[in-house]
């Protein structure tokens, strides 16, 4: 049995399909917003940054950072003490 049949062809071509159709749907959909909107919305939120997502992107960032470290710790804690155990 292959990996590249004809089912998994088929089943490919028509994700591709279906996501390229879903994209252009909605970059269609999505109008730019004229300037004076967008000086507005500034106004209306105060000093509108540049980086909107800023803070999300830099917890989500600690967050993986944080999973990582812990992770570490578990696979170094428990190769350095698999030896202590002596068996009779």
């Amino acid at each position: 049995m292959s990996v590249v049949n004809r089912r998994n062809a088929l089943i490919g071509w028509t994700v591709m399909k279906v996501a390229k159709y879903k994209s252009t749907t909605n970059s269609k959909n999505s109008k730019p917003k004229r300037k004076q909107e967008k000086s507005k919305q500034q106004k209306q939120k105060g000093k509108a940054s540049s980086n909107g997502n800023r803070s999300t992107l830099t917890k989500s960032a600690i967050a993986t950072g944080a999973a990582a470290t812990v992770g570490a710790l578990v696979v170094w804690r428990k190769r350095s003490g698999s030896g202590d155990t002596e068996t009779k």
